[in-house]
């Protein structure tokens, strides 16, 4: 199939960021000349890399893609969430879903592993340093609060978190749950002044939630007991694990829950179109509506002057573009790139 060719089988503002990257325009500069988000311009890059328009090479750097390669060949994660989760904090969803992308066939998803099998010697060299940092699921809750930790150390000293210390020792100390210094030191990674300065810290958190998972565990695997102690001890801990959020961490968190799910991006939907607003900016704001439900959409100016009929209140419509969460009023929100009427 010809480049022309590919290029017809996808929308029109995928094809305005493939345009910017023959350019030689990057990722970041795309998303600024256009006015979207990172990850709207890599979920572009995964449409492009899926019809073999773009290698995964150009987009990602080797060290990550096998660092996610790694994650993927030693489980079987299917949930975006899951695998951001055994990577460190600098490979972001985007580049993730672009991997997922180039190994992913268009015809048949069980054979992704025919895709990523058998590596060279020397990348499988590398990325058997990555295997071993695979955090076990029971210890989540752990890692979560060694890294909201070494995050308040790293403000108050205003140096990068890794500069306290790696996420595979965190997730080193999270898997061994080391009961005092002498275990702890045990872990690579951690170093004598390490201990001084923060074994306290460490030792005080692992024994709190690998505490509060036990009596977690206790209550949910086993065995019913009405010990009166036991059932105390349990309210204690739903106490201990309520957080209280502001509304601006609630709506963030929900974001980033939205946008780590690739079924919510590129998707096609059907409805009627009401409180259709058109704006003298030349965006076009309205509500995709059935009998059930209804959701806020918006035809920005790039696309809309691409429109080739006119929209009218109670249209029937099928849309096509990214869920998405605006923040300053916590709604949720269809970006559409592409429809038929």
């Amino acid at each position: 199939m010809t480049i022309m060719n590919k290029l017809e089988n996808i929308s029109d503002t995928v094809r305005e960021t493939y345009d910017s990257y023959q350019k030689g325009k990057s990722i970041q500069e795309i998303a600024k000349l256009r006015g979207l988000k990172e990850t709207t311009i890599y979920s572009h890059f995964e449409v492009l890399i899926l019809n073999k328009l773009v290698e995964l090479d150009d987009i990602i750097s080797s060290i990550k893609k096998e660092k996610i390669l790694a994650v993927l060949r030693e489980n079987n994660f299917t949930n975006l969430k899951e695998i951001k989760y055994q990577l460190d904090e600098s490979i972001s969803y985007g580049e993730i879903k672009c991997v997922l992308a180039f190994i992913r066939p268009q015809t048949q998803l069980h054979q992704t592993k025919k895709a990523i099998s058998k590596p060279s010697k020397e990348k499988l060299k590398d990325t058997n340093k990555h295997i071993k940092f695979i955090l076990e699921p029971e210890n989540r809750n752990v890692f979560k609060k060694l890294k909201e930790w070494r995050r308040s150390i790293a403000s108050k000293k205003n140096i990068p978190p890794y500069c306290v210390f790696h996420d595979s020792t965190l997730i080193s100390i999270a898997n061994k749950r080391p009961k005092n210094k002498e275990e702890l030191k045990e872990i690579n990674g951690v170093g004598v002044k390490s201990i001084e300065s923060y074994g306290e810290d460490i030792l005080k958190i692992i024994n709190k939630y690998s505490r509060i998972n036990s009596i977690s565990n206790q209550e949910v695997s086993g065995t019913r007991t009405y010990d009166k102690e036991v059932h105390e001890r349990v309210e204690l801990t739903k106490y201990l694990r309520t957080e209280i959020l502001t509304v601006g961490e609630l709506t963030k968190y929900i974001k980033n829950i939205l946008e780590s799910d690739r079924r919510l991006t590129n998707l096609w939907v059907r409805g009627e179109i009401s409180n259709l607003t058109q704006h003298a900016s030349g965006h076009i704001y309205f509500s995709l509506k059935d009998k059930e439900s209804r959701i806020r959409c918006v035809l920005f100016r790039r696309v809309s002057k691409h429109l080739n009929f006119n929209l009218e209140h109670g249209m029937k419509i099928i849309v096509k573009g990214n869920i998405e969460v605006y923040e300053p009023y916590g709604e949720l929100v269809s970006d559409i790139s592409n429809w038929k009427d």
